[in-house]
């Protein structure tokens, strides 16, 4: 949709047949487009984990740990606050991109200070620097984010699509071409850092707005307290995202981190490569739709069961298959990653849809009630992976299987259908088609494993699983849930309509 290219003007609200052009243009392009970069990424990812060493994966994680921190706190939660909050002025939307290149800066020269101390902490002397280096992505990102999140909040996926494509792109190429001339960690931390500022540079061209020095704080700060809720949620989904990374540098090593990360990376497709296709466009479509309850609900169903469809059976088949899988791609050295690898695919399945519960929240203006839930998370969640680290990484990764849906089903999920004014059995029953169409797959992949012959060919064997959980899936999941079927097609023909047709 069209907009003030400095930002200026709310954009107006939309009928239920736009959103759903919008809703259909956003997973089409953002689908689209990662299913290419993600292919490209991935490919490459596999070649350059051959050309380097479980240590170097280590050592980025180390470094990680920290900037992951960090970056909790960059923009101050504003990107969220210009995407919900519609009807923000110029001269606000100015104040927020200084407040957020602000503390880009401080961020960036705060990291190069504390250097030192991360390295101390982790007995790595190389994190140092790679944490320095790394630092000015927080820069990049106090530019951009403004421009990235005009364009959400204008649901304008294909730039959006564009600009992420350019960063993987990007990443890929150049840590494939430094890891093949011996680089080392060096290629994963270069690539990220040319990775973001080719994002920066294309959202910023694309979207430019003005910047004022924040003197006038008063005048957002609604959209302040707003951020600060996001930021408290961001620094407790920290606290929980890297606990584990800490918890295996710290007790376990840097080898075990170095497979726990490779462990963690492929169990982590099922949500953080699939799941995005929507969630990349879900909050922008909800807070457009925040003022009118069933299209608000009917989309939270919509999102649901499209992320459901989509992550449970690649978590559940990658839980099955994870042994022939590491094998065949990245060898023998790295089976140590199998067991932590398994467990934390099957906890994919509830971190999956939790973001459309959390942006449930976040659109009807209720963060302090998503930060609740977050919090909750940060003290279980790493508790139960101290424990588990007796254990190794398999306990580790135990902590995320037990605790993630302890505290989803007890806080999170109770108080964003209360906000949606949904029914418990009505949100379950977006659940039920992927549910049981993954169980119906689980046993007919378990059955054909244990009755192919064990000489076979590995790649053989691995194929033949593979092969008959996609057949079993899609032969299950299509003929028993026409209705479900006939409901997207529906959306996509909405979605084709011309502008002003009656509302879906």
């Amino acid at each position: 949709m069209a907009s003030d290219p400095e930002g200026g003007e709310p954009p107006e609200r939309l009928s239920r047949s736009e959103l759903d052009r919008s809703l259909v243009s956003g997973i089409a392009w953002t689908g689209g487009m990662r299913m290419v970069t993600q292919t490209l990424r991935w490919g490459v990812a596999l070649l350059v984990v051959r050309l380097l060493t479980p240590t170097d994966y280590g050592l980025v994680g180390m470094a990680m740990a920290y900037l992951g921190l960090a970056d909790m706190l960059n923009e101050f939660g504003l990107s969220a606050a210009v995407i919900q909050r519609r009807n923000l002025t110029r001269d606000q939307i100015a104040s927020i991109s200084g407040v957020s290149l602000l503390m880009g800066v401080v961020l960036a020269v705060l990291s190069v200070a504390v250097s030192g101390m991360v390295a101390g902490f982790f007995d790595e002397p190389q994190v140092q620097l790679i944490v320095i280096v790394l630092s000015a992505t927080f820069v990049f990102t106090g530019a951009d984010v403004v421009s990235r999140s005009l364009l959400k909040r204008d649901l304008e996926f294909d730039r959006l699509a564009w600009i992420a494509a350019a960063e993987a792109v990007t990443f890929s190429g150049v840590s494939l071409v430094l890891a093949v001339q011996g680089y080392g960690f060096w290629s994963l931390v270069l690539a990220s850092l040319v990775g973001q500022f080719v994002r920066s540079v294309v959202a910023i061209w694309w979207r430019p707005h003005l910047i004022h020095w924040p003197r006038n704080l008063g005048a957002i700060r609604s959209e302040l307290v707003f951020g600060s809720h996001v930021v408290v949620s961001r620094f407790a989904l920290y606290v929980r995202r890297f606990s584990d990374i800490v918890v295996v540098g710290r007790f376990l090593g840097t080898e075990a981190l170095g497979a726990y990360n490779v462990a963690w990376q492929q169990a982590d497709i099922a949500v953080e490569r699939i799941r995005p296709v929507i969630t990349a466009v879900s909050p922008s479509v909800l807070a457009a739709a925040q003022d009118d309850g069933p299209a608000f609900r009917r989309y939270v169903r919509v999102f649901t069961e499209g992320i459901a469809i989509l992550a449970f059976p690649a978590a559940v088949g990658l839980a099955i298959v994870a042994d022939h899988f590491v094998l065949l791609v990245f060898g023998d050295r790295w089976m140590s990653a199998v067991a932590p690898m398994r467990i934390l695919a099957l906890a994919g399945i509830s971190r999956s849809i939790t973001p459309i519960l959390s942006q449930l929240l976040v659109a009807r203006d209720q963060t302090k009630k998503n930060m609740e839930f977050t919090i909750a998370g940060a003290v279980v969640i790493p508790l139960l992976i101290l424990v588990g680290s007796r254990w190794g990484t398999t306990g580790v990764a135990l902590g995320w299987l037990i605790g993630h849906p302890l505290v989803m089903g007890f806080v999170l999920v109770p108080n964003a259908l209360k906000c949606a004014e949904m029914g418990f059995w009505e949100y379950l029953g977006s659940l039920r088609a992927a549910a049981l169409c993954t169980s119906l797959m689980a046993v007919a992949v378990l059955l054909v494993r244990y009755a192919t012959p064990g000489d076979w060919p590995l790649i053989a064997r691995f194929g033949i699983e593979v092969g008959v959980g996609v057949a079993v899936y899609a032969g299950t999941i299509l003929p028993l849930y026409r209705t479900r079927v006939r409901t997207f097609l529906t959306m996509l023909r909405a979605g084709r309509r011309e502008p002003g047709g009656p509302d879906a």
